[in-house]
């Protein structure tokens, strides 16, 4: 059983304050409000890799933009709506890619991601679906932060509430954060601030791993 991470700094997820109807149902409701010519293209697939020429960067990039052009509009991220948000995604064509995570983590957060996150859950729930979804979060974040860093150095110290949100709202498994804590990459950042990223999360990633063998532990009894 998962076991809940720790409250930590006394900081509480009020996750009742940000529910956000993701349901089937609102999607549609949403998607019936667009233009014609959009909801046409809510319904094409892309059987190719995302990784191949059928999705291309532009299509991410296109969706980046998208994103940051709304919170310009409505004054604030905050202000653009989650289901809008994955509609778009959907319209896109990326719903389901690992890299439209990517391109979420660098644009619906920003300096005030711990408070952030609890709001856009239960969107992003509907974009990671596996271990490679859940990597590219990380990757995201890792980038993020390097970027958050420069202007906002404090932001290191605010890596463990990350992780302990995306994990607490079933973002994260325990097994693929600590793959992720026991070696820096180049992948998403350089590596010093892959480094440095890791570094502050020892003591989450610490934390899952005396729970993993606590319940390991247990299983043996």
């Amino acid at each position: 059983m998962k076991k809940e991470a720790p409250e930590i700094d006394n900081f509480e997820t009020q996750e009742h304050e940000w529910a956000v109807d993701m349901s089937e149902e609102a999607v549609k409701a949403r998607q019936a409000q667009l233009p014609g010519e959009f909801k046409a293209k809510l319904n094409m697939g892309d059987d190719e890799d995302e990784d191949g020429e059928a999705g291309g960067s532009t299509v991410y990039d296109e969706f980046g933009t998208w994103i940051q052009d709304e919170a310009s509009s409505k004054g604030s991220i905050d202000k653009v709506d989650s289901i809008d948000i994955f509609v778009k995604a959907k319209e896109l064509g990326i719903e389901t890619k690992h890299r439209a995570v990517l391109v979420l983590v660098q644009t619906i957060f920003d300096e005030n991601i711990v408070a952030q996150i609890p709001k856009r859950a239960g969107m992003m729930k509907q974009f990671i679906t596996s271990d490679r979804h859940e990597k590219a979060l990380l990757g995201g974040t890792e980038r993020l932060i390097g970027q958050l860093g420069k202007d906002h150095p404090d932001i290191y110290n605010q890596i463990v509430k990350i992780l302990q949100l995306y994990y607490n709202h079933d973002l994260l498994s325990e097994e693929v954060a600590i793959k992720w804590g026991s070696k820096a990459s180049k992948k998403y950042t350089d590596l010093s601030t892959s480094k440095k990223v890791r570094k502050a999360a020892e003591p989450f990633i610490k934390w899952l791993e005396e729970a993993s063998e606590e319940e390991s532990s247990e299983d043996e009894e």
